[in-house]
């Protein structure tokens, strides 16, 4: 499955880059639980998805995704990924990774594990 995760995730980084809401719903299921684990939230469902990624890049409309290494087995996929973007003005990059459940070709699970305590800030 690993050249099937490369391609989910490469696709759903691609949209998160775009600021393409619509997009990035789409990769999801209905009934998908997407988690920021140390952010400690949790959005249920296809609607408050939507809402959390029209909330992110309304708020960062230069955040970027780049995939850093994938791997698929069965029905799940882990990745590490880099995001850049600004936050309060200054330009980050920080390192994160994903852990997603995958049924029927669509995410109904992401568990993403980041936190901006390890952000590498860009501007002085």
């Amino acid at each position: 499955m690993t050249a099937e995760a490369e391609a989910l995730t490469t696709a759903l980084a691609a949209a998160w880059s775009k600021g393409d809401v619509e997009a990035i719903a789409s990769f999801f299921t209905d009934d998908c639980v997407f988690e920021d684990v140390c952010g400690r939230a949790v959005h249920r469902g296809k609607e408050a998805l939507r809402a959390e990624a029209k909330r992110v890049v309304e708020s960062e409309p230069d955040l970027r995704l780049e995939v850093m290494s994938v791997l698929g087995v069965g029905g799940w996929v882990a990745g590490e990924w880099v995001q850049t973007g600004t936050q309060g003005g200054r330009r980050y990059s920080l390192r994160g990774a994903s852990i997603l459940e995958v049924r029927g070709g669509k995410i109904s699970r992401e568990s993403m594990y980041t936190h901006f305590d390890g952000a590498t800030w860009l501007d002085p």
